[in-house]
């Protein structure tokens, strides 16, 4: 490992997989594999999102934008991925829909003498198939919905999962939502929700809540939540009230038994993406620098009282609803330092803030939520720990700045969360929290 992180690679299997990365490459590369629609011109393609997959490889989202004469303008994704099973026969003609679930569907070629997959979402050889997930009459039908419905995309991530939600055509607040999974999520997770509701429940008379299980359908690996209709409306600063207080009520849950989260854990999520960006030629010297000094803070680090973790817990993971609030997207849930979810927060607001509303702004929100966790904790836990803080933080900050250091676009902002990241493991660990929690007065 060391080896890998402190020197680039020579051979020729890291360039030919930084060439996925450059989309003039690419364009050129579909255009070829693909049998696009007559009429239909491919105008841009951009890098959406690249992800480390196994075994040992990765994946990459790309967004294209495409165009009619008489149709006009549209955007869909197509997607590469290792291919670890057969395709029964190559599929090369691409279809565009504007007014589909997928805009592009129909696409399966293997690339790279077969190593990798050009596809596009209703043709993941990992997942059940999601033409019949994402009829809206047959599935209206099974589910017994009740009402016309319609048929969203909400998420997809290939070889994983796919999310859809099936709303209400006349009312658009009434829907439910379903996951297709192609691991053991499809198993678990139903367990998992009702778990976490139920010790919800007991721990907060809070008014936020969690997407309810209504029914898992096998032969499609799908399970079938309760919908969240969301109110518009909410400002910044009810957000970062509500998550403080949301995510405080999620730690109150003790003695989760859970999978467990450790601070080696989160070094190794990080060294996932520093391989990764490494073998695609785009790793800097400033992300190597971070990462041993993740390795060698976190060595001394000792673990913290367990919680409950979302793992995952973020601005976007929080719905503004008519009740109060809904925490979706529990796919991740463990038990570790309660410091993992705060920082992961806090990590995204400084990124948002680079990106859009400033970093004044996003200091002053990460504070708020931090004031909101720490009043709904108080006299409940030890206070937070400042070294664990600094340590999940930098890695957090890290972590996101490498995912988007391969979107087209994000370079320049991902690289200056990086500069973040390093103020922050420079600052005295027990100066950490104060730091944080006093932005607000900025």
């Amino acid at each position: 490992m060391k080896r890998i992180l402190e020197s680039p690679k020579c051979d020729s299997d890291g360039d030919h997989a930084a060439r996925w990365i450059e989309p003039a490459a690419v364009l050129d590369r579909l255009r070829r594999e693909a049998l696009i629609p007559r009429g239909w011109k491919v105008r841009e393609l951009l890098i959406q999102r690249v992800f480390p997959a196994k075994p040992s490889s990765f994946g990459v989202q790309y967004r294209l934008v495409v165009h009619h004469a008489r149709q006009g303008t549209a955007q869909g994704s197509v997607y590469l991925s290792p291919l670890v099973q057969s395709v029964s026969r190559p599929m090369p003609a691409l279809k565009i829909d504007p007014t589909g679930v997928f805009t592009l569907t129909g696409l399966a070629v293997p690339v790279d003498g077969g190593r990798m997959l050009l596809h596009t979402a209703d043709r993941d050889p990992q997942l059940p198939d999601l033409r019949a997930a994402t009829s809206p009459l047959a599935m209206s039908r099974r589910l017994k919905l009740g009402y016309r419905a319609r048929c969203r995309c909400l998420s997809y991530r290939p070889g994983k999962r796919c999310t859809l939600a099936y709303v209400d055509k006349h009312q658009s607040e009434r829907f439910v939502v379903g996951k297709v999974f192609s691991n053991g999520l499809f198993d678990s997770a139903p367990a998992l929700h009702r778990r976490v509701r139920a010790a919800l429940q007991k721990a907060t008379s809070d008014p936020f809540e969690i997407p309810r299980v209504l029914r898992s359908l096998a032969d499609l690996r799908m399970i079938v939540f309760t919908g969240v209709p969301e109110v518009n409306g909410m400002c910044r600063t009810d957000l970062a009230v509500a998550a403080g207080r949301v995510l405080a009520g999620l730690h109150e849950i003790r003695n989760a038994t859970h999978t467990p989260f450790r601070i080696e854990d989160e070094t190794k999520a990080v060294e996932r993406w520093i391989i990764l960006i490494d073998r695609l030629r785009r790793l800097d010297s400033r992300t190597r620098r971070l990462h041993f000094w993740m390795k060698r803070v976190g060595r001394r680090l000792q673990q913290g009282p367990r919680v409950l973790l979302h793992r995952d817990f973020y601005d976007a993971q929080l719905v503004a609803t008519r009740g109060g609030w809904a925490l979706v997207d529990l796919d991740t849930v463990g038990v570790g330092d309660r410091e993992l979810d705060i920082a992961n927060y806090v990590a995204h607001l400084i990124w948002n803030g680079i990106r859009t509303y400033g970093p004044r702004k996003a200091r002053r929100e990460a504070a708020t939520f931090l004031h909101s966790y720490l009043k709904r904790q108080r006299g409940k836990f030890p206070g937070l720990n400042g070294r664990r803080l600094r340590f999940y933080l930098v890695s957090s900050l890290v972590r996101v700045s490498l995912i988007h250091s391969l979107r087209s676009g994000e370079q320049v902002a991902a690289k200056s969360l990086l500069r973040v990241a390093e103020r922050w493991a420079r600052c005295p660990a027990q100066r950490c929290l104060p730091r944080l929690v006093n932005s607000r007065k900025d």
